[in-house]
């Protein structure tokens, strides 16, 4: 069982990646600037904490000296259920073009899975710490957008973009993150992180897109696990 514990923190990166509304210091950053807040990305939040399911596709590349090009896929279905929360990713990571990694994590609302490989017998335990719930919670009322970038057709929806800014001790991030005009929820998010460490050459680049759809879908599903 020590390794499913270990792999419980990969959850939490997968799901972070997955919620990707939140960059790495969204909450001390929303925090601040909440009062700024545009009007629509406040109704954005409600409507996405509101939502009976999604699915959201983040795709990440990583480049950086000494770093082979990485590109990781993380695939989210989050459904609701009453109270409950239920939760499924797939993340699959390629180095140089070559697969490397491949899990699914399913979460049931008590209890977190985990397959490596997509494939055999999953692995369950009773969630640890923090209530997944309120973490997801958090993920979406910490998003930090505020200055309007203008409109565009994004997914084939007329939206509105709000610029995307974050910067701490090394690390920097700017991007868009654009809002269905008919629904109020968001359709993607797209964003650069530059990470300077001391005595790197050169910087670290994190390049991620986040889409969204089957908002509010009756037909999505979570998989069958046992401790379901």
């Amino acid at each position: 069982m020590k390794g499913l514990v270990i792999n419980n923190i990969v959850f939490r990166r997968i799901a972070l990646a997955g919620f990707v509304l939140a960059g790495s210091a969204g909450l001390t950053a929303a925090s601040s600037a909440q009062a700024a807040t545009p009007a629509p990305v406040r109704q954005m939040k409600q409507a996405a904490l509101a939502a009976d399911s999604y699915r959201a596709v983040t795709v990440i590349t990583r480049t950086g000296p000494g770093r082979l090009d990485q590109r990781e896929r993380v695939e989210t279905v989050v459904v609701h259920r009453g109270e409950a929360l239920l939760a499924y990713f797939v993340d699959q990571v390629t180095v140089a073009g070559q697969p490397t990694r491949s899990i699914e994590v399913v979460h049931t609302g008590t209890h977190v899975c985990l397959r490596p490989g997509r494939q055999g017998e999953w692995q369950c335990q009773p969630e640890q710490a923090t209530a997944p719930t309120d973490f997801f919670r958090e993920l979406f009322t910490a998003t930090y957008a505020d200055t309007p970038v203008g409109s565009a057709v994004i997914q084939g929806q007329p939206s509105e973009g709000y610029q995307l800014s974050d910067a701490g001790k090394g690390y920097q991030e700017r991007g868009t993150l654009w809002i269905s005009r008919a629904t109020n929820l968001p359709v993607e998010r797209e964003s650069v992180t530059t990470t300077s460490l001391i005595g790197q050459s050169a910087p670290s680049v994190n390049r991620a897109t986040t889409t969204w759809s089957h908002w509010n879908d009756a037909a999505l599903q979570i998989p069958s696990v046992p401790a379901a």
